[in-house]
């Protein structure tokens, strides 16, 4: 009998979702897709590794908690020239953002990036200070489509509708020393920075200032002491499905066609 992914207990494992599943139902269909052998597919993800009481427990009421904020703000369609301000808590948001990353990694086989995730999986029941991992949020708006023969938008809009959690590719010296994922629900992207190990704060600076250098939307730096911040339309990017295909992701989910 193995050890549950979270608080390490032998006992009896059960189906952990990746996304909440009351978030996943907030969409009228969604297909996921397979990592593993590179496929969409109907029906939630789940990973079968997670005892019945982290899951029915701390686990649930973290998920609840991302539902309201689903349901108040990170589930909203931001459109192309709109204002907004984001209100959060930082330890329960960046907890359930490790959630889903380290239930993602370890759904899609990715070894290290799962052991590096599981430092965090006392911090994802219990909360508490965390120094080395950081989060950016990116708002990706809605955009119109582009009409290459006559040359005219179109009137139907490009939505962001997605979730998508992600291994993001870093490059440069600090390539060994930090591990970035995404986490994608419609227009919130928020960026995991992880450290792989203790790194001290002009390493920190480095690490923001080359993001910000190949990225022409690095995203805001979400402070824990900050409750809220207001993003203007500039501070937005527009959305791209290209945005989408260039990540190497670990598990994501899209809109079923009709």
């Amino acid at each position: 009998m193995p050890a549950c992914a979270y608080c390490r207990e032998i006992a009896p494992a059960t189906a952990e979702h990746i996304w909440p599943e009351k978030i996943i139902a907030r969409y009228k269909s969604l297909l996921t897709y397979n990592n593993r052998n590179q496929s969409f597919h109907g029906g939630e993800p789940t990973i079968k590794d997670v005892c019945e009481k982290c899951n029915s427990g701390k686990l649930s009421q973290l998920d609840n908690y991302a539902v309201s904020e689903f349901d108040k703000q990170i589930g909203q369609i931001v459109h192309s020239g709109e204002n907004l301000t984001f209100a959060y808590d930082h330890e329960k948001l960046l907890r359930f953002l490790l959630k889903v990353s380290y239930n993602s990694t370890r759904s899609a086989g990715t070894i290290e990036h799962a052991q590096l995730h599981e430092k965090y999986a006392k911090f994802i029941l219990n909360g508490g200070p965390v120094t080395s991992a950081r989060i950016n949020l990116q708002i990706v708006t809605s955009a119109h489509r582009l009409n290459i023969e006559t040359m005219k938008i179109e009137e139907r809009a490009l939505l962001p509708i997605i979730l998508r959690c992600a291994n993001i590719q870093l490059k440069g010296g600090l390539a060994d020393r930090f591990v970035v994922k995404l986490v994608a629900i419609n227009s919130y992207w928020f960026y995991i920075f992880i450290s792989c190990q203790p790194e001290p704060e002009d390493v920190w600076g480095a690490l923001a200032k080359g993001w910000s250098n190949i990225n022409s939307a690095p995203g805001i730096r979400l402070l824990p002491s900050i409750k809220a911040i207001t993003i203007a339309p500039e501070q937005t990017t527009y959305f791209d499905p290209r945005l989408i295909d260039s990540f190497k992701g670990a598990s994501r989910s899209k809109p079923r066609s009709k």
